[in-house]
């Protein structure tokens, strides 16, 4: 007899992404730079987009195949 299993996959997450590859992410930081870290003589803030909408909690964001991530600091 032939049986089909299915396997059940946690999504990844944008912040699992970043641990596995070893950068330092999180809502306001990545890598060596936070929010109120100068930029171009200013505070500086980290802006994430997902799809062209800002996303508050990108860390757990669950990455799709297609999703348009764009990640700023400044």
């Amino acid at each position: 007899t032939i049986s089909s299993a299915r396997f059940l996959i946690d999504p990844i997450t944008l912040g699992r992404f970043f641990d596995v590859i070893k950068v330092d992410f999180s809502n306001d930081k990545i890598m060596d730079h936070k929010n109120g870290d100068l930029c171009n003589d200013k505070p500086g803030e980290l802006k994430i987009s997902i799809n062209g909408i800002e996303n508050l909690d990108p860390r757990n964001h669950a990455i799709s195949d297609g999703d348009s991530i764009n990640i700023k600091f400044e």
